[in-house]
């Protein structure tokens, strides 16, 4: 559960995706250029992504790296047949 935060109101039920990182800067500047979503936070600690009227997409520093497959992914509407795989840190790109 996030904590309240300013940002998060008025959002609706879903106020952020928030993804494990072991580099924020770099998750959400590879998912920046990829969905054309701004970078609108950069913290080493932290960083996100947001449209305005939007949910967040949030990339939080985490001290080990993944070694499951994530429950949670995002899915991109893409024409692109050139998508990568996935991210900078292995995690899943599914485009439909």
């Amino acid at each position: 559960m996030l904590e309240p935060r300013d940002e998060y109101r008025g959002i609706g039920p879903v106020a952020a995706a928030v993804f494990d990182a072991l580099d924020p800067r770099a998750q959400a500047e590879f998912w920046a250029e990829l969905t054309g979503l701004p970078v609108t936070r950069s913290h080493p600690q932290y960083a996100s992504l947001r449209q305005d009227g939007r949910f967040w997409v949030e990339f939080i520093r985490v001290g080990t790296p993944k070694r499951v497959r994530n429950r949670v992914h995002l899915v991109l509407a893409s024409d692109d047949t050139d998508l990568p795989h996935t991210d900078p840190e292995g995690n899943e790109i599914l485009g439909c």
